[in-house]
């Protein structure tokens, strides 16, 4: 009977064997043909020590794959005896053309075949079961009675792994042990037991060379993304991924090098060796004692049919572990919500295989659910948004790969608002709210949207919570869940202070009253949160009630209604309003004060100025904003070193909002260009000098061209034009 399958390296012309590609110790945890197979001088006697087949340390190399015996063999685990007599099964002839996939690492020699026991230890059995003689039946080993009879000796513990120069010693000396106990014709059979033991994982190691084979020439421009290949091992697959940074994988082990000719095929050199993939991604769940609770939640959310689908995913499968660290109120919230649940469980789907031999730092995937996870590297480890959560990674499936994680995944759809302020740069807004009493607002079912200030904004402090406070802070939270791409300029929106907000859309920034959002907002499952740069002040009244109310603007109002424009600014509309303070009046000469107020007509020249129909918040103003005024000139808004300035003029303070518009207070009267001294009497302000250089330059081309003589008339006409009122 043959003891073990002999596998020789075959090369040259003729070769009519199969090519097997033997993965050497470092990637497949043998040595060569020793250890596993157990039949030669060097190496572990597999099977007879403890874990495994391979008796010997692993060195940190990943063990064998099982995989079960094809050929015939003899008894033994995973195998039957064939009958007596019978030749042993031909092995298949190989085909013209192989692929094989052989793992890296460095060879070792292939030691010489162990020999039968010596004449004087089993050889009248060994010699029996070469004459292939029927061996005869065991008898008892008689024992001396009396008192002086010893008891025969036991059988001698399970041995401890040998591995190099004793291993064949130590097997002698077992078979000595064995004699004592059993007689001597049946020594020989315990003897092929457990050869067969060994002989069975030389079979394991043939098919998983098989497994390692495809019985065509693949070159590496084949190996194309989402490929599937048949293996020489019971027609398995074999998977192919073909990323867009140029890695390739098989069987999520690294393609290192390609494309090695042979007489006979072609070789892959791969960096370990892959195992036989049987089990789709939801069999997986279903046989992992540590995703116990995920699959509860897959089994809730309906969403086994997509991961017995066919398809090709990655599942970040949460262990029992990251479940249990999640606080038992969210947990339970998001597993009695089936949406809330979806939306986790898609979270930690990504829409195709990605092995982690693909993963380069600063890669981006989308997940099933519409979010995007970060997935980089640190040093040996995987990341998923900068954290080292993946336990256990490429557990390949036929559908698709599955990395265990050790920490769930909740994306924002399912969190609730308050949960989004927690986790963001707004959390000392969640502590305000909460000393508020509004907390119940944000962590239900009831559908808002939060306007909260950045962190930065309370760098200060807290504000101390009072009525006033509490009524502004409702004034934050909007009645309706909104998305900041969907806001429109006058916009007004609803809030649970009963209060209503304006939208100003600007070219570079959206505004909700005097605040900006600040980052883009989070979508939760009930409400949205919008990040704004500063505390909302509703308005409160009118322009001119606003200046009425502020001390400040005294000289500002009685020259307002002095001018007879009062009526002006109290009805609705859209007006920046740059405000001279008492302080701005003080500042100009006696006289010329008093001459602007004895001019009505100039008093509402001068205040016109001062006045836009537009309203610009501080929060739009980035670099140079040019306002028309309702006095006709230009007025130029800027910001330096995070100042407002108008027409140069520093602004006292910025956004303060009313009804129909927003105020800014200045320290400085502002002149309109015709009202500047002139240094030449006959000499026009500034626009109707412009105006006259046009008008000259005009003159000349209408006397060659009559055509253009209205426009001349036209030019000269808006020379003497005053400035209309409001």
């Amino acid at each position: 009977m043959k003891k073990n399958v002999e596998m020789k390296h075959r090369s040259g012309k003729g070769d009519t064997g199969h090519p097997l590609l033997l993965p050497p110790p470092a990637a497949a945890g043998l040595r060569g043909t020793d250890g596993a197979t157990g039949g030669k001088t060097e190496g572990c006697k597999g099977g007879w020590a403890d874990g495994g087949t391979d008796g010997c340390p692993s060195r940190g190399a990943a063990p064998l794959p099982s995989f079960p015996p094809l050929s015939p063999g003899r008894a033994g685990p995973g195998g039957s005896a064939p009958p007596a007599g019978a030749a042993p099964a031909p092995a298949p002839a190989p085909p013209p053309h192989l692929t094989g996939l052989a793992a890296a690492g460095p060879a070792r020699p292939v030691p010489a075949a162990r020999s039968r026991p010596a004449p004087g230890h089993g050889a009248p059995a060994a010699a029996a079961a070469a004459a292939g003689a029927r061996p005869r039946r065991r008898r008892q080993v008689p024992v001396p009675a009396g008192p002086a009879a010893q008891p025969a000796p036991r059988p001698a513990a399970r041995p401890q792994r040998v591995c190099g120069a004793e291993a064949d010693r130590h097997q002698q000396e077992i078979f000595h042990q064995l004699q004592a106990v059993v007689p001597e014709e049946d020594l020989w059979e315990v003897h092929e037991t457990l050869d067969s033991l060994v002989s069975n994982v030389n079979i394991e190691l043939l098919n998983a060379l098989r497994y390692h084979m495809v019985d065509k020439r693949v070159l590496t421009d084949d190996l194309k993304h989402g490929t599937t290949l048949n293996s020489m091992y019971q027609n398995l697959p074999i998977q192919i991924h073909h990323y867009p940074n140029g890695i390739v994988t098989v069987n999520c082990a690294r393609l290192l090098k390609a494309d090695h000719h042979a007489t006979n095929g072609v070789v892959h050199v791969i960096d370990k060796v892959i195992a036989t993939t049987t089990n789709t991604i939801q069999q997986i769940i279903e046989t992992e004692d540590s995703l116990e609770t995920l699959r509860t939640a897959v089994a809730a959310s309906d969403l086994s049919s997509l991961l017995e689908s066919e398809g090709q995913y990655t599942l970040l499968a949460p262990t029992n572990e990251a479940f249990e660290k999640i606080p038992r109120e969210t947990l339970n919230r998001i597993l009695g919500d089936p949406e809330a649940l979806r939306d986790l469980l898609n979270h930690h789907i990504l829409k195709s295989a990605m092995c982690a031999e693909a993963i380069i730092a600063g890669l981006t995937m989308e997940t099933l659910e519409g979010a995007t996870l970060d997935v980089g590297c640190s040093g040996e480890e995987l990341t998923l948004n900068g954290k080292p959560i993946i336990a256990n990674k490429d557990v390949l499936a036929t559908n698709g790969v599955v990395h265990f994680v050790n920490e769930l995944l909740i994306p924002d759809s399912a969190k609730t608002v308050f949960e989004l302020a927690q986790e963001s740069e707004v959390s000392k807004s969640t502590d305000l709210f909460r000393q508020a009493g509004l907390s119940s607002h944000l962590t239900g079912s009831e559908q808002v949207t939060l306007l909260a200030p950045v962190n930065n904004v309370f760098k200060d402090g807290l504000p101390i919570i009072d009525s006033n406070m509490r009524n502004l802070l409702l004034n934050h939270i909007v009645k309706d869940q909104l998305s900041s791409k969907y806001l429109y300029h006058g916009q007004k929106l609803q809030t649970l202070g009963d209060k209503e907000l304006r939208v100003f859309v600007y070219r570079n920034n959206l505004c909700i009253e005097n605040a900006c959002i600040a980052a883009h907002d989070k979508r939760g499952r009930f409400g949205t949160l919008f990040s704004v740069d500063k505390m909302l002040t509703p308005p409160t009244g009118s322009v001119m009630d606003v200046l009425k109310a502020d001390h400040r603007f005294s000289t500002l109002v009685a020259a307002i209604q002095s001018a007879g424009l009062t009526e002006n600014l109290n009805r609705p509309g859209t007006f920046t309003v740059f405000a001279p303070t008492n302080e701005a009046f003080r500042a100009m000469p006696q006289g010329e004060l008093n001459k602007l107020m004895g001019n009505a007509k100039e008093l509402a020249n001068i205040l016109k100025f001062h006045v836009a129909d537009e309203i610009l918040v501080s929060g739009a103003v980035t670099a140079l904003v040019r306002l028309k005024s309702m006095q006709g000139d230009k007025l130029e808004v800027s910001m330096k070193n995070n100042v407002i300035h108008i027409n140069k003029e520093p602004v006292a303070e910025s956004d303060i909002m009313a009804t129909n518009g927003v105020i800014y207070a200045v320290n400085s009267v502002l002149q309109p260009q015709a009202s500047r001294p002139q240094e030449r009497g006959d000499e026009p302000a500034d626009p109707a000098l412009e105006i006259f250089k046009q008008a000259s330059a005009l003159s000349k081309v209408s006397q060659r061209n009559p055509r253009l003589a209205p426009v001349y008339s036209r030019i000269l006409a808006r020379m003497k034009e005053n400035s209309s009122g409001f």
